[in-house]
């Protein structure tokens, strides 16, 4: 099971950007993080036609990370994610925050077993 979780590390965060047109309509896409950069990009040498309203992460029903404890949170392998208790840390769900403590969206509970955390609703 650990095996096939390691596996799903790798999985694209997705984004949900707003983009104003000039004409005044707005727009909503879906952008995975590793087409982000590109995406930025593609606004940008289109200055003064479009304006990024608002990036916002998506929650992402059966994304997983292997996740170590640090403290009260816990920590993806990699380094790069955390999560923090909601409630009860034997039985409680479990929610990914930023850089600056910020909630992301989605719930995820805690196998510590398999040293892994999965999003189960979004």
């Amino acid at each position: 099971m650990a095996k096939a979780q390691e596996g799903l590390e790798g999985l694209a965060m997705k984004w949900n950007v707003s983009v104003l047109r000039r004409s005044g309509e707005c727009e909503r896409t879906e952008v995975a993080d590793f087409e982000l950069s590109e995406f930025f990009n593609r606004i940008a040498s289109v200055e003064g036609k479009a304006w990024v309203l608002s990036v916002e992460r998506v929650g992402d029903v059966g994304d997983s990370a292997l996740v170590e404890p640090d403290g009260d949170e816990l920590v993806s392998q990699l380094g790069k994610r955390r999560w923090r208790v909601m409630g009860d840390p034997e039985d409680g769900w479990w929610v990914e925050v930023d850089s600056d403590g910020n909630e992301l969206p989605g719930d995820w509970e805690y196998d510590r077993k398999g040293g892994y955390v999965y999003c189960s609703f979004s």
